[in-house]
């Protein structure tokens, strides 16, 4: 988590066209998120976007 607010930062790639996404935290749990923000200014020559950010909805 990159913050208390429940973003998280992940690769583009890893997010890329989900229709749902699942985030697993080290302790077993399970939450649900959402893609916020995508950076596409710095770019990959394969993974396309470099970043995206999410947001936890529940955990």
């Amino acid at each position: 988590m990159y913050d208390t607010d429940g973003h998280i930062i992940t690769n583009y790639h890893v997010v890329q066209g989900a229709d749902k996404i699942v985030v697993s935290f080290y302790d077993g749990t399970l939450a649900r998120a959402e893609v916020v923000a995508e950076d596409p200014g710095v770019r990959h020559r394969r993974a396309g976007r470099w970043r995206s950010i999410l947001k936890c909805c529940s955990r």
